[in-house]
């Protein structure tokens, strides 16, 4: 598999291979200044990827790869055509997969807005590594709550985006809406915060949850990562919105999970017009549209053109099928009825559409 730095890429190409359950590599790839460019640009090539690495890449080739992210498009495409195309790649993520057409496959949510297409599969969110053993496996990690009063309730905490604000104000209100939820149930919080929370923020957290709870900041290089063992050992989950991939595993656990909404940025004039064109597009895929939906599906099919991210959708899309509840100030332990299994799933379509069972 190919995946670059980013934690949630990673995890997704992770999830999948061990859900297909079939041998595995990761090549974890660094890249440069022309890995900026449109993939469109780059096409099936490596010029993206720092020297060291371009090197590294050698026969023999395999016959699957899984890519995770916008970068690692260009070299997946590079590789099949080493391999004179016997090579299948599985792309993931709405920015690399949005043009499905030089892929096998792509895995794309349903909040990335992109039409359908043969090869594309559909998720409710973006796959993950959380299943039955890594829960099991990281339920017997060091455990923050030992000894402290149930039910244990973890807050996952990520960053602002370009739509949503997560600032040192939102952190103190969060932080006081969930410790006195926890306090109401007579529970115990944990707060672990993320490479995106930014130190101003954390700081805000780690003052406003005082003795009422404990914060684990992220700190770069540390060995121990809370995240996987307070999702594991908690009774209860609390996400923020912004983070598709938070959302996705709490949901994953199988646990009573909630996904508290963020403070919503204006919209920037670029970003107004996109969601303009893109209500239109959908409108004229319904009604039969008229030139500027027609011209706005074209781009995107292309993809030259990406529809804006509708987290909303992925709210109440996950809420409306009892997988999260959006926090309004009330916590239970109540687990959904089932846990979503879309990571097994779209391993399961892969199988069949790629003909994988054959290998």
């Amino acid at each position: 598999m190919l995946t670059d730095e980013r934690a949630g890429n990673r995890t997704q190409a992770v999830g999948l291979a061990d859900a297909l359950g079939l041998d595995y590599a990761i090549q974890d790839l660094r890249f440069g200044f022309w890995s900026k460019l449109h993939i469109r640009l780059l096409g099936a090539s490596i010029i993206g990827l720092k020297r060291a690495d371009q090197v590294s890449l050698a026969p023999p080739w395999p016959y699957l790869i899984l890519a995770a992210g916008r970068r690692t498009a260009p070299v997946a495409r590079w590789i099949k055509l080493q391999n004179n195309g016997q090579t299948q790649i599985v792309q993931l993520g709405r920015k690399g997969g949005q043009d499905p057409s030089p892929f096998d496959a792509v895995v794309t949510p349903i909040h990335a807005g992109l039409p359908a297409h043969p090869k594309r599969v559909e998720t409710l969110g973006p796959l993950n590594r959380v299943s039955t053993v890594a829960l099991t496996e990281a339920a017997h990690a060091v455990s923050p709550f030992d000894g402290q009063p149930k039910p244990w309730v973890s807050l996952m905490v990520g960053g602002a985006t370009t739509r949503q604000q997560l600032g040192p104000a939102e952190a103190r209100i969060l932080s006081e809406q969930v410790a006195r939820a926890t306090t109401d149930l007579s529970g115990t919080l944990i707060v672990v915060t993320s490479p995106r929370t930014g130190p101003k923020a954390t700081a805000a957290f780690i003052q406003a949850v005082g003795d009422r709870g404990l914060v684990i900041p992220w700190r770069a290089n540390e060995s121990f990562n809370p995240y996987l063992s307070c999702l594991a050992q908690a009774d209860i989950i609390v996400v923020t919105g912004d983070s598709e991939s938070m959302i996705a595993e709490a949901a994953a656990s199988g646990k009573a999970a909630y996904v508290y909404t963020l403070p919503i940025k204006p919209a920037s004039a670029w970003l107004r017009i996109g969601s303009r064109a893109h209500a239109l597009a959908v409108k004229g895929g319904a009604e039969g549209g008229g030139l500027i939906a027609k011209i706005y599906r074209v781009l995107v099919d292309s993809g030259l053109l990406r529809p804006p991210r509708d987290m909303a959708l992925l709210h109440t899309a996950m809420d409306s099928r009892g997988y999260v509840k959006i926090f309004r100030g009330k916590l239970t332990s109540q687990p959904p009825p089932v846990p979503i299994q879309e990571t097994a799933r779209v391993a399961e379509t892969l199988r069949t559409m790629l003909k994988l069972d054959r290998v």
